[in-house]
């Protein structure tokens, strides 16, 4: 463990706070029993839309909030405009889903989290799997995100109609539903 960096005084007050701890950059969930579990690293896991960094664990937080939501993961997806999208991957809850829809459409998504995200943060991509389809893992039991990435969101998938894909800059003809540019109305 170091003490501090050489001849570095503003990295040392950085990585360190002020009882003397190291800032590891480890992002924590605990659990209800007290369990803690590495989510991520804060450093890391970043999705970088059109010159925006957004934490993907911040995004997934929020989708795992809604009721329902069984599991949620946030990929950042290549974009040639935008340079990334922020992708969601999404297992829902059976039944939980109010009687208006049968399922989950990016638009009822994205109204959904407007209230606690930032518009440029929302999910710009969505891809619902199924109760016992299992994604792909790495041996400590994480999402797997390249290969997560490259099973659920490639452009087959979107052409074939299996990736829902928020378009930007949408006119409707009903000017009472004026869509902003993050398409929250």
């Amino acid at each position: 463990m170091l003490l501090r960096y050489i001849e570095d005084e503003e990295r040392t007050w950085e990585a360190f706070t002020e009882d003397g701890y190291y800032r590891t950059g480890d992002l924590v969930e605990v659990d209800s029993e007290g369990t803690y579990t590495i989510a991520g690293r804060a450093s890391a896991d970043f999705v970088r839309f059109n010159g925006l960094r957004i934490p993907a664990y911040e995004v997934e937080s929020h989708i795992c909030e809604l009721l329902y939501v069984a599991e949620a993961h946030v990929l950042s997806v290549p974009d040639k405009e935008y340079g990334q999208r922020v992708g969601a991957l999404i297992r829902l809850r059976p039944g939980k889903l109010d009687g208006q829809c049968s399922h989950l459409t990016l638009g009822r998504l994205r109204k959904d989290l407007a209230g606690s995200l930032s518009t440029y943060k929302l999910p710009t991509l969505l891809r619902v799997v199924g109760p016992d389809e299992d994604l792909p893992t790495i041996p400590q039991g994480k999402l797997a995100r390249s290969q997560a990435m490259k099973l659920y969101f490639t452009t087959e998938l979107a052409t074939a109609h299996t990736v829902e894909i928020w378009r930007f800059n949408v006119e409707e003809m009903n000017p009472r539903k004026a869509w902003d540019w993050g398409g929250v109305a």
